[in-house]
């Protein structure tokens, strides 16, 4: 099945609203390559396949970080191989091709993953002990580089506190380009419905689903560049690392726009602090939004 432009990027939990400027920037976010089959990654010790897209008949079971192909979405599930997998138990993966080496001159320099996982390890070798592991669209930064080992190229990633984590095999690893914004984007939380309008001026561009935490009241609030990536959040007792695209509420310092790669469970008000979003939505405000910029929350 070839999915359409609006399918591909609803897969990827973005809606496209009209017509716009912004639609290249989209489109090359999100990597659109017709013909191509979108993979996801399994993101639970134990994920379902049913066979109806509903949670009776249960066909298989996968284990975490395991690949499938989407071939479809229906309402909150996706479509695959053998039957259906609920969307929130699985990550969307981007299109991958194959990245340049980074150079040492080039160093420091952002990167994301577009593997569907990188591990870190505290030695440059597939045996050597796991640091930690970030998913698809976390960011960090690259501070050194192994090339053409027996085990192929390898990166040392570096935290926003300016702590090297480990090292990484490079071809899951992309660099990121700094923004440089040229647009007048603003965004929109409504918190009824828990989705994030993007706007250009007065035009509106995307819609996604996001998790708004319950201290975060109507009003009209400045949004700041943070951090391209880097970040550190505990959650439930458990650190993620890599954490992308991190933009501050002015008025309220404890509460961050961010991107989330460990999870796809977006659409709630809940008690944490943070605004999450997909990755990719995250990475569209960041790469095109001032430094400093309208929030409105409704």
């Amino acid at each position: 099945m070839t999915l359409s432009r609006k399918q591909f990027l609803q897969i990827f939990g973005i809606t496209a609203v009209g017509v716009s400027v912004f639609d290249v920037a989209l489109l090359d976010i999100v990597r659109v390559i017709p013909d191509t089959i979108i993979q996801g990654r399994t993101l639970l010790p134990s994920v379902g396949i049913y066979s109806e897209p509903n949670f009776n008949g249960i066909a298989m079971a996968l284990h975490t970080d395991s690949i499938i192909p989407i071939t479809d979405i229906q309402g909150n599930w996706y479509q695959t191989d053998g039957g259906y997998v609920h969307r929130e138990d699985v990550q969307p993966i981007r299109p991958y091709k194959q990245p340049e080496l980074i150079s040492r001159r080039q160093l420091p320099v952002f990167s994301e993953v577009i593997g569907p996982v990188a591990a870190i390890r505290d030695y440059a070798d597939p045996n050597a002990t796991l640091v930690t592991r970030i998913g698809h669209g976390g960011v960090m930064t690259v501070t050194d580089v192994l090339p053409e080992t027996r085990t192929g190229s390898w990166y040392q990633v570096t935290n926003h506190q300016g702590q090297a984590l480990g090292w990484t095999q490079a071809l899951h690893w992309q660099s990121v380009t700094t923004p440089n914004p040229h647009h007048n984007v603003s965004v929109r939380i409504d918190r009824t419905t828990c989705e994030l309008t993007v706007f250009n001026g007065n035009s509106a561009v995307l819609t996604t689903p996001v998790n708004v935490p319950e201290a975060l009241q109507t009003g009209t609030y400045t949004g700041c560049l943070t951090s391209l990536g880097g970040e550190i959040h505990l959650e439930n007792g458990i650190q993620y690392d890599g954490v992308p695209y991190v933009m501050m509420v002015k008025e309220m310092p404890e509460i961050h726009l961010m991107g989330i790669h460990w999870h796809n469970d977006f659409g709630k008000t809940y008690t944490g602090t943070p605004i999450e979003m997909n990755t990719l939505a995250a990475k569209f405000i960041y790469t095109n939004a001032q430094d400093e910029f309208l929030i409105n929350v409704t």
